[in-house]
């Protein structure tokens, strides 16, 4: 998806990445890839919400030193999504964004599903 917003911000903060297909997680050159390619995501999922708070965001995201630290701003994106537009989209651009933590997001449903069926069989009061 090419922005002209998105495109403009990339080149004002000085990134020179370009995106790129997850060839291997392996070695360094795979990491940074992966890493690049993740950033770029979570900046595009915020191209349209134009508040102090998500430049503050995406200015995180272009920092982030691992897909570790992406994950933990995933919350924030969602959120700010969420109050821009509203809940389905942010579900649907959070769903892009989980495609660069499969193992995450497959253990996160796991204890989702499993807490929801802890709470099903649980007496009422």
């Amino acid at each position: 998806m090419s922005l002209p917003f998105f495109s403009r911000w990339l080149a004002a903060s000085g990134w020179r990445v370009s995106r790129t297909d997850l060839a291997s997680s392996f070695g360094r050159r795979g990491r940074s890839d992966a890493l690049a390619a993740a950033r770029l995501d979570f900046a595009e999922a915020l191209y349209d919400v134009r508040t102090d708070g998500a430049a503050a965001a995406r200015e995180r995201i272009a920092v982030a030193r691992s897909l570790h630290e992406l994950w933990h701003l995933r919350e924030e994106v969602f959120s700010r999504v969420a109050r821009h537009r509203d809940q389905a989209e942010a579900e649907r651009r959070l769903a892009t964004l989980d495609r660069h933590f499969p193992r995450r997001t497959r253990a996160a449903a796991f204890f989702a599903a499993a807490a929801a069926a802890d709470s099903a069989t649980l007496p009422g009061p």
